[in-house]
């Protein structure tokens, strides 16, 4: 591992992200929607408890997320855990961050029992 990729921190995120987030969408899916619209989704996201959304940082700066759903599947008989969306900031790919961004959300999953 390079100095660069352990520096990068990964944490879940919280309603002060929701700036950020809202650019890094931007970023990834362009004018699908605008910033105000982004944040009121996301918040009501974050207080569903079948939903995470983990955050990448490298020295303060938020390059990447990644987003899941639990959901109840019957024809599974079981829980599912499903990635929605994974994004890492053109000037910070090759360097990990999505791979540390998949490790938080498998883990997160095995924790939930899926």
């Amino acid at each position: 591992m390079d100095k660069t990729t352990m520096s990068v921190r990964i944490r879940s995120v919280n309603e002060k992200d929701l700036q950020s987030l809202a650019i890094l969408a931007e970023e990834f899916i362009p004018g699908e929607a605008d910033s105000r619209k982004r944040m009121e989704i996301l918040k009501e996201s974050l207080r569903n408890p079948d939903y995470k959304l983990f955050i990448a940082e490298m020295e303060g700066e938020s390059v990447g997320f990644i987003d899941q759903w639990i959901i109840h599947d019957f024809a599974h008989g079981a829980k599912l855990s499903y990635i929605h969306n994974l994004y890492i900031s053109s000037k910070h790919r090759r360097r990990g961050f999505a791979s540390r961004l998949l490790q938080e959300a498998i883990k997160y999953a095995r924790n939930k029992k899926v």
